[in-house]
């Protein structure tokens, strides 16, 4: 069963009442990507049929319009006061349970101190966390270490074994503690067949000025150095002199935050134009992925680790539960995706990004290769089911008393 935080119906309901807590509203910088991964484990969870679910999020007055789970406004002072008043009261209530914190940020240590000192401690709470250890080196995430280190939480769930290792030793907590639940991806991802979808291509291709011949490189995203923007098209360039059949697309999300891409977009097409690439680089806003990865014959991934949002990134692991082809740059993702061997290309420089995109092109056996071994182990980690099994245990532990 489903409710906003402000409706106060709540009634006990047979299995564990669960309150999921938001604040994505107050945060301009909240990425995309946690958004997504918040909805997704929300709608996991009201599918189960042992939870009361709840969803409590921070948010204008009780009248404001809701299209969508989340809205974004730009709140008062006042929006934000009233808004946190009935989040508390709300989250006091005797009858939840157990409250689980999604996309924590800079908003809940100021909101949480006053739960933990005025309200009622019969509910616990577990805190999910979807960042890059470097992350907590940037001086804004400073108030949410210190509370991690106060261990008002039960549990802290982590998107990634780093993440877990770097708290384990920062905050001096016991391994059982802190439990790695990787993203979850719909299982939509999963039905999408990449050789197969090579029979649409001709049909698909026309629509973007692309021949069935063309051997295309997709790059999904915002357009910022630290996924590796620049290096793909340094490398594209010299690459495209011996194979005219290259072509690369760019795809970005329609949301631009005028901080990070608005400049870098305006930089790219500059350097498109001075590369003379024009007729080889076609440049479009947010598409649906199925399009991308059925005209694409394999994607370019150039974080690094000074990139982190949310890690590891959601268009990574939705690549791979598609099962499509991509090259991925050295950094500690390669480790934390497949373990000591990676099934995919990497590179470290722009000279080996180039060998790379040189060899491929025309090796299609190892592009379906690749694509069934993303997708293997994707099955392994992303799948809905496995993480609200995840979530079930580690509930079930908090629940009980044995953390």
């Amino acid at each position: 069963m489903y409710h906003l935080a402000y409706s106060y119906k709540l009634k006990k309901k047979k299995g564990v009442t669960i309150a999921f807590l938001t604040a994505n509203y107050f945060n301009d910088k909240i990425t995309e990507g946690h958004k997504i991964l918040s909805d997704r484990i929300i709608n996991v969870a009201l599918k189960s049929t042992d939870w009361n679910v709840y969803v409590v999020s921070l948010e204008k007055s009780m009248n404001a319009k809701r299209d969508l789970l989340y809205q974004e406004i730009a709140p008062s002072l006042w929006d934000w006061f009233s808004s946190a008043v009935r989040t508390i009261s709300f989250l006091n209530s005797a009858n939840i349970d157990l409250i689980h914190i999604l996309a924590y940020n800079k908003v809940f240590p100021t909101l949480l101190d006053k739960i933990a000192r005025v309200g009622r401690r019969s509910h616990k709470i577990i805190v999910h966390l979807y960042y890059h250890p470097n992350a907590f080196k940037d001086p804004k995430y400073k108030p949410i270490e210190l509370l991690l280190k106060t261990k008002v939480f039960d549990m802290i769930l982590a998107t990634s074994s780093a993440l877990k290792d770097f708290l384990l030793k920062e905050l001096d907590l016991s391994d059982g503690m802190i439990r790695v639940i990787p993203p979850m991806v719909p299982e939509e991802f999963f039905k999408f067949d990449y050789s197969s979808s090579r029979k649409l291509l001709p049909e698909l291709r026309r629509i973007y000025g692309l021949t069935e011949n063309d051997f295309v490189v997709s790059y999904i995203g915002h357009v910022i150095p630290q996924r590796g923007i620049f290096e793909l098209l340094s490398a594209f360039k010299e690459v495209s002199k011996f194979n005219p059949s290259l072509k690369l697309i760019i795809s970005y999300p329609n949301i631009i935050f005028k901080d990070l891409s608005f400049d870098y977009l305006m930089l790219l097409r500059r350097i498109v134009e001075k590369y003379m690439l024009k007729e080889k680089v076609i440049i479009i806003g947010k598409q649906y992925l199925s399009k991308i990865y059925t005209i694409s014959d394999m994607l370019f991934f150039g974080f690094s680790d000074v990139f982190y949002f949310t890690y590891p990134p959601l268009v990574i692991c939705e690549a791979m539960a598609a099962g499509v082809p991509f090259v991925i740059k050295s950094s500690s993702l390669i480790r934390e995706l497949f373990g000591n061997e990676s099934p995919v290309p990497v590179y470290r420089n722009i000279n080996e990004l180039i060998d790379i995109l040189r060899g491929i092109a025309n090796n299609q056996q190892n592009l379906v290769r690749i694509s069934k071994k993303v997708k293997s182990i994707a099955e392994k980690m992303f799948l809905p089911r496995s993480v609200i099994t995840k979530l079930s245990d580690a509930y079930s532990v908090v629940l009980s008393n044995k953390v």
